[in-house]
């Protein structure tokens, strides 16, 4: 009979060693997650190394090929003006009103110049405020009044400028051509004390300034120019000085002024103080200039003003066609600044004459409520000659100018584009680089397959307001981080 064994005692003997048994399954059950995790890394591993390897290789095998195609301007109507006057100049013959400026014929509105002549201009008391500061005037052609208005400046013995009264005559409609200017002063210098003393030789002269409307300095033009000869100590006597304009100079903004700023100027240091004195308003002896516009040569004027309505928010170009019957003619395009309640130049060019010019100045997104407010705006069409003309104009419109593309996929397999980046030589929103993607107007997400090109965008175009001569570039992403660019120059 062989041994007897004692199952109940043999079990409570294995649940007494529960622990270890615990221990051993808990071990085992590492084991196996270890062996799991690294079993799935790895596959995970490969699976991932392969995957970058079949997308450097896709990536590899994108080509893509695109070509430009320049817009000039809307399928819609463009926006033409809704009136028109006649600033400076005559209406010559009729017009019939829009038609003659809507499109490019030979029908025009024309206007003939007329005349501009600033004979003389005279130092006068009445005064200017300008940005809080005061300036006295100069008239056109009108002489002063009996009242006189002495102009002192005390001495303090150092040779150097006193004064620097400041003269504003607005430059509305005027040019001023190279010639020279003979400035007319008539003053004098004193003593303070009856001593004996060292002359300092005063005599007058002047600073010539462009004053903008807003009270800041356009350009200066000449300093410390037509010296006159020596004043005098015993009383008011009229001396000159001249000062010639080489190269004339080109009115920017019609809301500036001519600044004349005058001087009484001691020479040499003397012993003694002395007063200077500039006298204005003497009908016998005027301060004054002659000579800006001379009657040899006058000044040939045309300003003809246009207003529109309804421009759109994709119309940043504007676009004017127009004849000039003289090759002389210095041709501006002025627009209407709503932010400076003034007049601003966007473009200015010579004339060819009696030729059908198109020049198109462009508006920036940046700049639009500038210029265009509430749909409106208004355009001055500008000629200047030292001969007469006619001014013709054949076409005037706001515009947009656009561009579109052709997309070809040289590779074997279906391109996903996901952005197109436009680095361009104006702002475009705000910056001069934009990308479109699937979350911006237009949308730009295509899928280009290998048989058959696709354009974008595919209505319309996408509007940049380009000029002739703009340089753009162009660049392309795919969703697997390809890039290809196009450098283009719009025509």
């Amino acid at each position: 009979m062989g041994p007897h064994i004692n199952m109940p005692v043999k079990f409570r003997k294995l649940l007494k060693a529960r622990k270890g048994v615990g221990t051993i399954i808990a071990a085992v059950m590492i084991i196996v997650t270890i062996i799991f995790l690294t079993l799935n890394t790895t596959l995970w591993a490969n699976k991932t190394t392969t995957t970058m390897a079949e997308s450097d290789s896709d990536r590899r095998l994108e080509n893509v090929t695109f070509t430009n195609s320049w817009i000039n301007e809307s399928t819609s109507t463009p926006t033409y003006p809704s009136s028109y006057s006649i600033l400076d100049g005559s209406l010559v013959g009729s017009v019939t009103w829009p038609s003659d400026v809507q499109s490019i014929d030979n029908k025009y509105l024309t206007v003939s110049s007329k005349t501009v002549t600033i004979p003389t201009l005279y130092a006068h008391r009445e005064q200017t405020e300008i940005n809080g500061t005061s300036y006295y005037q100069f008239k056109n052609g009108t002489l002063p009044d009996s009242a006189v208005l002495n102009l002192t400046t005390p001495w303090t013995q150092t040779a150097g400028r006193y004064g620097g009264w400041a003269f504003l005559y607005p430059l509305a409609n005027l040019s001023l051509p190279a010639t020279t200017w003979t400035f007319s002063y008539y003053a004098r210098y004193w003593a303070t004390t009856s001593s004996k003393w060292v002359d300092p030789t005063p005599h007058c002269d002047v600073d010539i300034i462009i004053r903008r409307s807003d009270g800041g300095i356009r350009k200066t033009i000449a300093s410390n120019v037509a010296t006159s000869g020596t004043l005098s100590s015993s009383g008011y006597t009229l001396v000159s000085g001249s000062y010639t304009l080489t190269s004339g100079y080109a009115v920017v903004d019609q809301t500036d002024y001519l600044e004349i700023d005058y001087y009484i100027h001691f020479t040499v240091t003397s012993n003694c103080p002395f007063i200077g004195s500039l006298l204005i308003e003497n009908a016998g002896n005027p301060t004054r200039i002659t000579g800006l516009i001379p009657s040899a040569t006058p000044c040939y004027l045309v300003n003809t003003k246009f207003d529109f309505s309804g421009v759109k928010a994709d119309q940043p170009v504007l676009n004017i066609t127009s004849v000039y019957t003289v090759g002389s003619v210095t041709c501006k395009f002025l627009m209407y600044n709503y932010a400076t309640g003034s007049w601003t130049n966007l473009l200015t060019y010579n004339a060819t004459a009696n030729t059908n010019q198109t020049k198109i100045a462009k508006i920036t997104t940046a700049n639009r409520g500038t210029y265009v407010s509430g749909g409106k705006a208004s355009v001055i069409v500008q000629g200047t000659s030292t001969s007469s003309f006619n001014q013709k104009v054949n076409q005037i419109k706001f515009v947009y100018k656009g561009i579109s593309f052709t997309f070809t996929n040289r590779g074997p397999k279906t391109t996903h584009l996901i952005a197109l980046w436009v680095v361009c030589p104006t702002l475009i929103n705000g910056t001069s680089h934009f990308i479109y993607t699937t979350y911006t107007y237009p949308q730009f997400d295509l899928l280009v397959n290998v048989t058959k090109p696709i354009s974008w965008p595919s209505t319309d175009c996408l509007r940049l307001g380009w000029v002739s001569g703009d340089n753009f570039t162009f660049r392309v992403v795919t969703e697997l981080g390809s890039s290809f660019s196009l450098n283009t120059t719009a025509p």
